[in-house]
Formats: C-alpha cells, sequence, structure tokens
C-alpha cells in the first residue's frame, strides 16, 4: 500500500511560501471516479480512507497542506497571518477570514493586503 501510494503522490509547491504546498494523490485516467479537495491535512480518518478509495477505485484526491495544522499561516514578515482555508474561495470569505482569524489586524495595512493577495493566489 505505501509503494503504491508513493507511486501515484506528488507535491506542487506554494511559490509565495514554499512551506504550504498541495499534495495530489491519485492519477488522472480516461475514466476517473472521484476528484476531491481536502482544505485541512488534520482530518487523518476521513483523509485516509479517501486515498484509499482513490487507489481502489482511481480517480485524484489534493490536500492542502502545511505542517499538519488546520488553520494556514501566511508569513508576512514580521507577521503571521492564520486563515481557514475553507473560507479563501471568494473575495467577501477571504476577508471575512482575515479579520476573524486575525482581530489586532487592521484592514488598512500593508500586512491584511498581502494577506488578501496570498489567499487569493492560494484559492
Amino acid at each position: 500500500m505505501n509503494f503504491i501510494f508513493l507511486l501515484l503522490s506528488q507535491i506542487i509547491l506554494f511559490p509565495a511560501q514554499p512551506n504550504i504546498k498541495l499534495a495530489v494523490i491519485g492519477q488522472v485516467s480516461s475514466n476517473p471516479n472521484f476528484a476531491l479537495f481536502a482544505p485541512h491535512e488534520n482530518e487523518n480518518l476521513a483523509n485516509d480512507y479517501v486515498i484509499q478509495q482513490i487507489i481502489e477505485r482511481s480517480g485524484v484526491f489534493v490536500i492542502l497542506r502545511q505542517d499538519g495544522k488546520r488553520l494556514i499561516r501566511l508569513d508576512i514578515k514580521p507577521f503571521e497571518v492564520e486563515i481557514d482555508p475553507n473560507r479563501i474561495f471568494t473575495e467577501q470569505g477571504r476577508r471575512n477570514n482575515i479579520i476573524k482569524h486575525n482581530p489586532n489586524l487592521r484592514t488598512n495595512t500593508y500586512v491584511f493586503h498581502r494577506a488578501m493577495r496570498l489567499s487569493t493566489a492560494l484559492a
């Protein structure tokens, strides 16, 4: 099983922050059965089950990874901005997300606007 997993996986780095990556498990086929995305790598039981299904039935499973954490940390020196990857797919979601998880961050700062750009690129 582990050998098969290694053959069917690849890592794609997020250029703006190399410790954020997408793990792509499976393979594209002419008739894939699944294409799934996990925004949190710490949901181990569900992720393990999906990986097993991908290996058995074909398809692709993409996991957003950053050090095993649920929230993504954007490094905007000298700050870290936390975001929930579930909320990065719309502009309003990104904005609300950054405000919620970083209550001391003001919206008229370089850090806030950089966090918006990075989360947009990640989405």
